[in-house]
């Protein structure tokens, strides 16, 4: 099951149960069971391959933790086109806590949205060739505006 993720990936689902096993994987339970984001936000990088976006998605999504939202470069890419933030355009840690700090002043339930979002970012609004027509967000869109590009009919 894990061979088709890839060798790099495979590695590290093998060192993170290596470490479950080791450390028992009721040392997980409470922090990720909980909605302590203080200790999600030590526990989960220590562990193999999970870096600050992955964390986030855990703490907001699983956890459902108010303070956080999953930064990465198609989130970045849709929140900047519809005006929600403005960025130097790199995947940075100043320039994601800048992102993820102006779409919380949204509200705490800006985190829920991004499966949403992820779904627009690789749907329609694609890093070089955005579908500005097909997108149910161009008439909020600064990007489609900027393009002149009136959406047509939305298709479901």
């Amino acid at each position: 099951m894990v061979r088709p993720l890839g060798e790099v990936k495979a590695s590290r689902l093998h060192a993170t149960a290596a470490i479950l096993t080791r450390r028992g994987a009721t040392a997980f339970d409470r922090p990720i069971g909980g909605s302590d984001s203080h200790a999600l936000n030590y526990l989960l990088p220590s562990l193999p391959g999970v870096g600050t976006h992955t964390a986030a998605i855990v703490m907001a999504i699983v956890n459902d933790v108010p303070d956080t939202v999953p930064i990465d470069q198609h989130l970045m890419r849709v929140a900047y086109r519809l005006g929600l933030t403005d960025h130097d355009g790199g995947l940075t840690k100043p320039g994601s806590r800048r992102v993820a700090a102006d779409l919380l002043a949204y509200g705490p339930d800006v985190a829920r949205a991004h499966p949403l979002i992820q779904h627009v970012a690789y749907d329609t609004c694609t890093a070089s060739t955005p579908d500005c027509r097909r997108c149910f967000l161009a008439e909020s869109c600064r990007y489609a505006a900027r393009t002149r590009v009136m959406p047509g009919p939305v298709r479901v």
